[in-house]
C-alpha cells in the first residue's frame, strides 16, 4: 500500500484519488470469485493506476440462488482517460472521487472522454446487431426443428394435442401456434380435435 507522502506527491502531479467498487453476480460460486479476481488483476496492470487500499468481499448466496461478490479499491489514477478506461471496460458498480475536490477539464480531455464513450457504444451496437442476427437464425432453426418434430409425431400416430405435445416435449399452449402454421402450410389437417398429415398431391402431368 502507498504512504501518505506518496499519495500527496501523486496528487500534486494531478493524479486522481477515487474509490472504485466492482460487483459480480452469477453462478457457480467459483465463477464469481474468479471473475472478480480477473477484473482486479487486469485493472492493476495499467501503469496509470496505483492501489492505495483494497478490500475483497466474500461470495454470498442470494435469494435467487446466484452468488454475489464485491471488491472495493481505493486507487490513485493518473488521468481522467484512465478513469474512463476503468468505467468503459469494467463497468464498476460505483465510483467516488476523493481528490481533487474540484478540477477543470481541458477540451482535449473532454474530447477523449466522449470519443472513448462513443467507441464503446459503437462496439456494443455492433455486438447487439450480431446477437440479434444470431438470435433470429436460432429462432428460425428452432421453429423448423419443432415443426419437423410435430410432423414426425403425427406420422408416428399421435393425433391429438396431448399426444403430440407429449412426444415433442412442449406443453399444449406452446404447441398450438406451430400446429396453426403447419395447417396454414397445408402440411397438417385438423378434423375436430384430431390432427393428421395432409395427403401429398400427385405431381401434375406435363401436357
Amino acid at each position: 500500500m502507498l504512504s501518505a507522502k506518496t499519495i500527496k506527491e501523486h496528487l500534486d502531479k494531478g493524479w486522481l484519488q477515487a474509490i472504485v467498487t466492482f460487483e459480480v453476480v452469477g453462478f457457480p460460486k467459483k465463477h464469481v470469485e474468479e471473475a472478480i479476481a480477473t477484473y482486479v488483476k487486469e485493472v492493476k496492470t495499467n501503469k496509470g493506476i496505483k492501489v492505495v487500499d483494497e478490500e475483497f468481499g466474500t461470495a454470498e448466496e442470494q435469494d435467487s440462488g446466484l452468488f454475489s461478490i464485491f471488491y472495493e479499491g481505493e486507487f490513485l489514477i493518473s488521468s481522467l482517460e484512465n478513469l474512463n478506461w476503468i468505467c468503459i471496460n469494467y463497468t464498476p458498480a460505483s465510483i467516488e472521487i476523493l481528490e481533487p475536490g474540484s478540477f477543470k477539464l481541458e477540451p482535449r480531455e473532454l474530447t477523449n472522454w466522449y470519443n472513448d464513450l462513443l467507441s464503446k457504444l459503437h462496439e456494443i451496437g455492433l455486438k447487439m446487431k450480431e446477437l440479434t442476427g444470431m438470435n433470429k437464425l436460432l429462432t428460425a432453426n428452432m421453429n423448423k426443428l419443432i415443426q419437423n418434430s410435430i410432423l414426425t409425431a403425427v406420422d408416428a400416430g399421435a393425433s391429438n394435442e396431448d399426444d403430440i405435445a407429449a412426444k415433442v416435449g412442449i406443453n399444449k399452449e406452446q404447441l398450438r401456434p406451430f400446429l396453426k402454421k403447419l395447417i396454414e402450410a397445408a402440411k397438417v389437417k385438423k378434423s375436430g380435435t384430431t390432427y393428421a398429415r395432409t395427403p401429398k398431391q400427385p405431381p401434375r402431368q406435363k401436357k
